[in-house]
């Protein structure tokens, strides 16, 4: 049985650089959303370049910290359905 920490594979969205950093939580291609979940060492660093690089290749960003997805985990999954949901029906990520 996989530990938390390994119950969310990695995915890597196809790209020409070999930088790691670019890896996502989550992402589904259908609808194109990525879900970040985010531990207390991304306060630390500008996440601006990721979130750029995965909107120009047509993924809407969802984040997550880790409190949330431990102490909220219910309200979690129903906002990624909300905005799969929309995503499908409106074609952009909610505002």
């Amino acid at each position: 049985m996989a530990s938390d920490s390994q119950a969310i594979d990695r995915c890597a969205i196809p790209t020409t650089s070999s930088d790691r950093a670019l890896d996502a939580d989550f992402a589904s291609f259908d609808p194109r959303l990525v879900v970040e979940v985010d531990d207390p060492s991304h306060e630390f660093r500008d996440e601006s370049t990721r979130t750029r690089y995965f909107e120009s290749k047509g993924f809407a960003m969802l984040r997550f910290t880790n409190r949330q997805i431990a102490q909220e985990l219910p309200e979690a999954v129903g906002t990624i359905e909300a905005w799969v949901e929309h995503i499908r029906c409106q074609g952009v990520a909610p505002e």
